[in-house]
């Protein structure tokens, strides 16, 4: 107990926009403070509520105006779901306020599946990625969205496939910038159009800060 008291503790706060979110990083606190020497991490999301990309960029910044001070950063964890007008104003709202974008595009399952095979496919629902779960999770016919299912696929996840997917969608983005792959933005901070995330910079500069992460 004493040991655990001397860690610093790391508190993010903010808002996700559903349960494979709220068990997704459930499990990676996990795997963080059973490794992490001196440093602990907290993630206070607040309930998820879904919703559209801005309405869940909104959400986070409320909380950056009453709790930002006692918060590591304020973050927001949402998906493209093909919402164009809505995800590039979220995008907007988010660098207006310094608020830490964590997103998926097309969906967070393209997240889930780069923590076990490297893959950018497009996709026009987030249904169209199931295939790639069942077998990667060895998930058969169960629906996918129950707790019980979103809990079978985060327990198999390892700190070692979460470097592992970090390492994919740095390839990815490479892959975008190489191809010359159509921006949703046009600032200095590109966005583009599927498959992109940046979910994995905000976790990643997590794993860094705890020591965790091995290039």
């Amino acid at each position: 107990m004493a040991r655990e008291n001397r860690k610093l503790k790391l508190v993010y706060k903010g808002t996700i926009e559903g349960l494979e979110e709220k068990l997704y990083f459930k499990r990676l606190e996990l795997l963080i403070n059973s490794k992490a020497e001196n440093h602990m991490v907290s993630f206070k999301f607040q309930e998820p509520e879904g919703g559209d990309p801005y309405s869940i960029a909104k959400r986070a910044n409320k909380i950056a105006s009453f709790y930002g001070r006692e918060a590591k950063q304020i973050v927001t964890v949402f998906d493209y779901d093909g919402k164009e007008e809505s995800f590039i104003n979220a995008i907007k709202l988010c660098k207006k306020e310094k608020i830490v974008l964590a997103y998926s595009n097309f969906s967070f399952e393209l997240w889930l599946i780069l923590h076990k095979k490297y893959t950018c496919p497009c996709v026009t629902k987030s249904e169209d990625y199931n295939l790639y779960i069942r077998k990667l999770y060895n998930i058969n016919k169960e629906n996918l969205k129950t707790d019980n299912s979103i809990m079978k696929i985060v327990n198999e996840i390892t700190l070692c496939d979460v470097i592992f997917a970090i390492k994919n969608c740095e390839k990815i983005e490479k892959n975008n910038i190489d191809c010359g792959q159509t921006l949703l933005t046009c600032d200095k901070d590109k966005h583009y159009t599927q498959p992109a995330l940046t979910i994995n910079k905000f976790i990643k500069e997590i794993l860094k800060i705890c020591n965790l992460y091995e290039v």
